[in-house]
């Protein structure tokens, strides 16, 4: 966990909800209301800090379709 990073801290964010994860991702939800963001957009970021989709183990890779198939 990065403390500069807002995505680290995603559970305190009061613009983002984790709407379901496993072991190495999470998929966070937008506020509806949150400016520009689409309704009920969202990402799938790992638990762990990872600088840029590059830096994702093969593990990490995988949760990560995993989860967008459930998403």
């Amino acid at each position: 966990m990065v403390d500069d990073c807002s995505l680290c801290h995603a559970e305190e964010s009061p613009v983002h909800k984790v709407i379901i994860g496993n072991d190495a991702v999470v998929f966070l939800q937008n506020d509806e209301k949150e400016q520009g963001a689409l309704r009920g957009s969202g990402v799938i970021i790992p638990v762990r800090h990872a600088e840029t989709v590059f830096d994702l183990t093969p593990e990490e890779v995988e949760a990560t379709f995993a989860l967008l198939r459930q998403v």
